[in-house]
């Protein structure tokens, strides 16, 4: 007679391959959000890839992946933005000689640390 484990009442657990789950959650972080939503949760997430939002955001801590710290960067519509962010990055990587690079910032007084996309 051994240690046997004893009768557990309900539906078994579901376990899903650990890396085959998060390559899901990846590829749903990179897809737009819910209509209504600015950004995906613990909770849409969960419901779009039909799993506990318990679970997603376990996976996210082992990722080291916030979604509330998650920044998205505008594109920039000009034609010829890659021509001109070329010529200023060309000042930084070499200064000429005997000149100063400045960089200003239009903002207004305050500082907008969070601003996102859209």
């Amino acid at each position: 007679m051994g240690l046997r484990d004893d009768f557990r009442p309900g539906r078994p657990r579901i376990q899903e391959d650990s890396e085959n789950l998060r390559r899901r959650i990846l590829e749903r972080l990179d897809a737009p959000p819910p209509a209504g939503y600015a950004k995906w949760n613990g909770r849409t997430l969960g419901e779009a890839l039909e799993i506990s939002p318990n679970l997603v955001w376990r996976e996210l801590r082992v990722l080291g992946i916030s979604l509330q710290w998650r920044r998205s960067w505008c594109i920039s519509t000009d034609p010829e933005f890659d021509a001109k962010s070329a010529d200023i990055i060309g000042l930084y990587l070499g200064v000429p000689a005997n000149a100063v690079v400045l960089s200003i910032d239009e903002k207004p007084c305050i500082q907008a640390f969070y601003r996102e996309q859209g």
